[in-house]
């Protein structure tokens, strides 16, 4: 019986450079070894559009919830551009955004300049959720 040199088969390069989101299981000697590698490189212009949108809408806000906004999305924007982004923490981010959206919208009542920058934000926010691909039962 001839012998395999299994030193090519552990040594197999992955390429997932534009991999969005991929579940990665493989078995090295006998031990299941697994994680999700989200990256999201390949959408990176549109989130950051996107993000940008949100800032610009959010400028029309009150203060106290624009200064919150301002924060959760400075710290989601760094998320994002991390090699290996936390999906948890990025869907509690959203979420926060979704929180203050709402609480924005009982704020707002009916003024209509308001409630422009209000449906702007809150359409944003959906997309973004979309784009990272965090599922809006996530949060």
């Amino acid at each position: 019986m001839e012998a395999t040199d299994r030193t090519d088969e552990q040594s197999q390069k992955y390429d997932l450079s534009s991999a969005q989101a991929v579940n990665f299981a493989e078995t090295v000697q006998g031990h299941q070894t697994g994680s999700t590698i989200n990256n999201y490189s390949a959408n990176l212009n549109d989130i950051t559009r996107l993000i940008t949108n949100l800032r610009e809408s959010a400028q029309a806000f009150p203060n106290e919830q624009r200064e919150d906004i301002v924060l959760e999305l400075d710290d989601l924007e760094i998320d994002v551009n991390n090699p290996e982004p936390d999906q948890n923490r990025i869907a509690r981010r959203l979420k926060r955004l979704a929180a203050i959206t709402m609480t924005l919208g009982a704020i707002v009542g009916g003024t209509d300049t308001l409630s422009d920058h209000l449906n702007t934000f809150a359409g944003n926010v959906i997309a973004l959720t979309q784009m990272l691909g965090i599922p809006l039962d996530r949060m």
